[in-house]
């Protein structure tokens, strides 16, 4: 479905204090300054083609741990238009894009998106930072200099909220935050922690952490100039189908989507608990498929969740552990179970999980207002570590619910 108030990515305009910048002042401004010789660099303006391998690392509050390997392309066309792919096998694939009329992405937890008008604005922003374009002005309003926590290093806030942090010498953009918000969902910070430059000013190693996801993207091959062609910057067909598909709604109390999943190996352990044990148990079974995982030499390929197959009075019959790209051997009592292929509608709970079961509630309400009926037992994807993130207000649980036509 195609948005443009609602988007799933829709960063936060807030008014800075900073510099409001006119054509008059360019020239004085810090950042104009601070990214003056990056603008002499051939990567600066044009077309460029860049691709190389990328490595996809789980991010958890004590370990960063390899899960896939795939490639990567970074795309500038002549008008401008810039993709970002990156193909990461059974993980999924995760692309930025954007051209003169809309912006899109994909992400694994949350499928193809298209975004047009001030929606698009986020993705251009993230592509900027990923790319190191030095033409911060399409993108913000306002440029603020702040505190640089690195040497040889010049810091700035733009847009109030985003932050840029320029190397001294040769005034390349080496890192940046970039926030992405939406109404019913998380806010999404995407974190660019390293850049490395060629001589030509086109990036060779980006680090990226988005979530509880770090990429590494190493640049081994890059064309610049007319050598590039002249093919346009698009989204492909297939992406713009699956797009389609998306459904979005909410009313401010809950956003829904639709789309179709496929199946997903899962390590599992099933257990019949009370509510009130629920957090016990399931401190106890994720560490010992963990452990189980890595005397396989299996990494997880996704968060860990919980499937709901039955509610009953005061307890419920749970299956908790980890999505893979290949089976588990079982051992003890863990099994290797999979999670169906299908249409699901997916919501998320912002907050503790103490109040989880009230988006549960709503998520049905939902689903039985849209002409749906639940077809199978619900999930929670548990997107945030504790480890990381310590206040439960900002903790980011995915629900999902596998659903059929009345």
């Amino acid at each position: 479905m195609i948005r443009t108030a609602t988007p799933i990515l829709l960063a936060a305009l807030v008014a800075g204090s900073g510099h409001l910048v006119s054509a008059t002042a360019q020239e004085s401004h810090p950042l104009d300054r601070a990214l003056a010789p990056s603008l002499e660099t051939k990567a600066a303006k044009g077309p460029l083609a860049a691709a190389g391998t990328a490595t996809a690392f789980w991010r958890t509050s004590e370990q960063c741990l390899p899960i896939a390997k795939g490639t990567v392309t970074l795309d500038r066309d002549r008008t401008g238009g810039i993709a970002v792919r990156i193909a990461l096998g059974a993980l999924g694939r995760i692309e930025y894009g954007a051209d003169a009329a809309r912006a899109w992405s994909v992400e694994p937890e949350r499928g193809a998106t298209v975004f047009t008008g001030d929606a698009a604005r986020p993705v251009r922003r993230l592509l900027a930072a990923i790319v190191g374009d030095p033409q911060w002005r399409a993108h913000y309003a306002t440029a603020t200099a702040t505190d640089s926590p690195a040497a040889g290093s010049a810091a700035f806030t733009l847009g109030g909220r985003d932050r840029w942090d320029v190397s001294s010498d040769a005034g390349r953009l080496v890192a940046a935050t970039i926030h992405l918000d939406s109404r019913g969902q998380p806010t999404t910070t995407i974190a660019i922690t390293r850049r490395d430059f060629g001589d030509d000013g086109a990036p060779r190693a980006i680090t990226i952490d988005l979530n509880h996801h770090r990429l590494t993207l190493a640049i081994t091959r890059v064309t610049l100039g007319d050598a590039v062609g002249d093919k346009p910057v698009a989204p492909t067909k297939a992406l713009l189908a699956e797009a389609e598909t998306i459904e979005e709604s909410g009313d401010g109390a809950i956003a829904v989507k639709t789309r179709t999943v496929a199946t997903v190996h899962f390590a599992s352990v099933r257990k019949t608990v009370k509510f009130a044990e629920i957090s016990k148990a399931l401190g106890e079974i994720f560490p010992e498929i963990m452990f189980a995982l890595q005397k396989q030499g299996i990494q997880p390929i996704g968060a860990p969740m919980t499937r709901y197959h039955r509610w009953g009075p005061g307890e419920a019959d749970i299956e908790a552990g980890f999505p893979l790209a290949k089976p588990i051997e079982p051992v003890g009592r863990i099994a290797a179970s999979t999670l169906p292929a299908g249409r699901v509608a997916t919501t998320w709970h912002i907050g503790p999980y103490q109040t989880l079961g009230q988006t549960h509630q709503k998520l049905r309400g939902w689903i039985g207002e849209h002409g749906l009926r639940p077809n199978g037992a619900p999930w929670e994807i548990y997107w945030t570590d504790p480890g990381l993130e310590p206040d439960p207000r900002k903790w980011r649980t995915q629900l999902v619910a596998p659903v059929a036509p009345k």
